[in-house]
C-alpha cells in the first residue's frame, strides 16, 4: 500500500507542476522514484490512477467527517470542527485542486459518465455523514427544523465557496482561518 499512495502522492505533484493534460507514466513512474511495471501492478491504467486519487481524497473527507462526528460534544461544535477540518484539508491540497479545477472538463471526459456516477455519488455519501451533524443539531434545537441533507448541502456549499475563493485566487489567507466566519454565516442562516 506504501508504494501505491507513493505513487498517488507523485500525481499530485505533476499535476501542480504542469497539469493533468498528457501526464505520462513514465513521468509518474519517474516522480514515484519506481520502474513503470510497477505502476500497472497497482493500476491498470492511468485512468484507474486519477480514479484512485480522487478516491483518496474522498476517503479523506469521510474520515473528517468521521472525526467530527465522533467527537464527544454539541452538534454545533461538531459542524465547526468538520468546518475546521475540512478548510485545513482543501489548504493541504489547494494546488492539486486548483490544476483539476483548471482540467476538469478533461477530467471528466477521463473519467466516463459511470466512474464520474460513482464518485458523485461517494460525494454524496459524505455530505449524507455531515447530514447526520445537522440532524443531531436540530434535535438539540440549535438549528432549525429542516431538511438535514438540505442543512448539510448548504454548508458544503458554503465551504466550497471559500474554497473556491481561495483557489482562483480572490483569498490568500489560510482556509481554515475562515472557519469561525464560515459557522457564523451559516448558523445566521440555519440558527435558531
Amino acid at each position: 500500500m506504501a508504494k501505491k499512495k507513493n505513487i498517488i502522492d507523485a500525481v499530485k505533484k505533476i499535476i501542480v507542476r504542469k497539469g493533468i493534460r498528457g501526464i505520462t507514466a513514465d513521468e509518474i513512474a519517474r516522480e514515484a522514484k519506481v520502474a513503470k511495471g510497477t505502476l500497472y501492478l497497482y493500476f491498470k491504467s492511468k485512468e484507474d490512477i486519477f480514479i484512485c486519487l480522487l478516491e483518496d481524497f474522498l476517503r479523506e473527507g469521510e474520515v473528517l467527517v468521521e472525526k467530527a462526528s465522533g467527537e464527544r460534544a454539541a452538534a454545533v461544535k461538531k459542524l465547526g470542527n468538520f468546518i475546521k477540518y475540512d478548510l485545513k484539508f482543501y489548504e493541504k491540497n489547494v494546488k492539486v485542486f486548483k490544476t483539476l479545477g483548471t482540467d476538469l472538463g478533461w477530467v471528466s471526459n477521463v473519467l466516463g459518465t459511470e466512474k464520474r456516477k460513482r464518485l458523485m455519488e461517494r460525494h454524496f455519501e459524505i455530505i449524507k455523514s455531515v447530514s447526520k451533524i445537522v440532524a443531531a443539531a436540530i434535535k438539540e434545537k440549535s438549528v432549525r427544523k429542516m431538511e438535514p441533507m438540505e442543512g448539510a448541502v448548504v454548508l458544503v456549499s458554503i465551504i466550497h465557496a471559500y474554497v473556491g475563493m481561495r483557489i482562483h485566487g480572490f483569498e490568500n489567507t489560510p482556509l481554515h482561518s475562515h472557519a469561525g466566519k464560515i459557522l457564523k454565516l451559516y448558523m445566521a442562516g440555519v440558527g435558531r
